[in-house]
């Protein structure tokens, strides 16, 4: 069975770079945060991205939040990471969460 991390590297990875935001779970056209993303991912609709479908706990969002806030010690969140409020210096929100998932999927999460 998939880790948490690794679920939601499979999910997110593939969005394109231009496809994500900052501040706002998303701009409800075509653009969200991770937290969206993953939110509108385990939606029933995954092409909505009205703020509804973005900013529910679906899937295994609560568990990854949870695993997020383990691994860093409380330190930061996932939107944190995603709006550049964590010790990941990657110019991109993509890049930042990657990164923290990468790490993550290390240390066995």
């Amino acid at each position: 069975m998939e880790t948490i991390a690794q679920e939601a590297k499979r999910l997110l990875e593939p969005i394109p770079e231009d496809q994500w935001t900052t501040k706002d779970f998303t701009d409800r056209k075509s653009k969200c945060c991770a937290f969206g993303h993953y939110s509108r991912l385990n939606s029933s609709d995954d092409n909505n991205f009205s703020i509804a479908n973005c900013s529910e706990y679906r899937g295994r969002l609560g568990e990854l939040q949870h695993s997020i806030y383990v691994f860093t010690k409380g330190e930061y969140s996932l939107i944190g990471v995603n709006d550049g409020a964590s010790p990941y210096p990657q110019p991109t929100p993509k890049q930042r969460v990657l990164a923290l998932l990468n790490d993550m999927i290390k240390a066995g999460y």
